[in-house]
C-alpha cells in the first residue's frame, strides 16, 4: 500500500538526519576533548607553520538544488574529504580538497540516490594570533559534480543513461573562514564554515534533454592534519 511505504521511507529519512547530526556532534566533542587533553602552555608549542601537510575532515551540510527557479530541493547531510598542500610562508600557502557528500535525495520518484563531489584548489591565508591559535580563509575554484541515480522506471524510460546516472559539472568559487588550534608539534586541528554557489551543467551526454542547475552547499567542516 502507498501509505505505508510513504510512513516508512519518511521514518527512514527522519532517522538518516538524526544520525548524521549526532555523527557531527561526535566529531566535533572529539577534537574539543582532544584540543583540552593536550593543554599545554604557549612556550612548550614550537610554531611550524612552513611546509608540506596533509589531513582529513567531515562535518555537517546544507544543500540546495534549484532547476529554472521552479524545483527547489534542499536537504542535509555529513560531507567528509582528504585535504593538504605547502604552505610557503607563515601567512600564504596553497591547499587542495577533496570533498564527497552523503546521500542528498528527496523523494522524487524511483530517485534512489544523490550526491555531490569535488576537487577544491584555493590560496590560503594565515593570520597568527599566538603560539597556539591562527584564523585562515580561503578562496579558489572549485570543479564540482552533482550526481543523481535512478531506478525503476526512470531509469529506463528517459534512455539517457544505461547506468541510470545523470550528472551536473562545473566551475564555482568556494570561500572558507575558519579556526586553527596547534595540538602538540606538527598536529593540527580546525573548524570552519565553507560555501560553495554556482550554476552546474549538465553532461554533455544529456544536453537538450535535462536542464542545467543551480546548486549551493553550506558546510560546518571539522579537520585534523599533520605538518610536516
Amino acid at each position: 500500500m502507498v501509505f505505508p511505504g510513504f510512513i516508512l521511507t519518511f521514518k527512514r529519512a527522519i532517522i538518516s538526519k538524526m544520525i548524521n547530526r549526532k555523527f557531527f556532534e561526535i566529531i566535533i566533542a572529539g577534537i574539543l576533548f582532544l584540543i583540552l587533553s593536550f593543554n599545554i602552555s604557549s612556550a612548550e608549542t614550537q610554531i611550524d607553520d612552513k611546509g608540506w601537510f596533509t589531513g582529513i575532515f567531515t562535518g555537517y551540510a546544507s544543500t540546495k538544488v534549484e532547476t529554472n527557479n521552479v524545483f527547489t530541493q534542499n536537504n542535509n547531510t555529513v560531507i567528509y574529504g582528504l585535504y593538504g598542500g605547502y604552505n610557503f610562508t607563515k601567512w600564504f600557502g596553497l591547499e587542495g580538497k577533496f570533498m564527497a557528500t552523503d546521500d542528498v535525495a528527496d523523494n522524487r520518484t524511483d530517485l534512489k540516490h544523490a550526491k555531490f563531489s569535488s576537487i577544491i584548489l584555493t590560496p590560503k591565508l594565515t593570520y597568527r594570533f599566538n603560539d597556539r591559535n591562527s584564523m585562515f580563509f580561503k578562496t579558489g575554484i572549485a570543479w564540482l559534480v552533482y550526481t543523481e541515480e535512478y531506478e525503476g522506471f526512470w531509469s529506463t524510460r528517459r534512455q539517457l543513461n544505461k547506468f541510470g546516472k545523470y550528472y551536473w559539472r562545473g566551475g564555482v568559487i568556494p570561500l572558507s573562514i575558519g579556526m586553527q588550534i596547534d595540538i602538540v608539534k606538527g598536529l593540527k586541528c580546525r573548524i570552519s564554515y565553507d560555501r560553495m554557489a554556482g550554476q552546474l551543467n549538465a553532461d554533455s551526454t544529456f544536453k537538450g534533454r535535462l536542464p542545467n542547475v543551480n546548486v549551493e552547499l553550506n558546510q560546518v567542516l571539522a579537520g585534523l592534519h599533520y605538518q610536516f
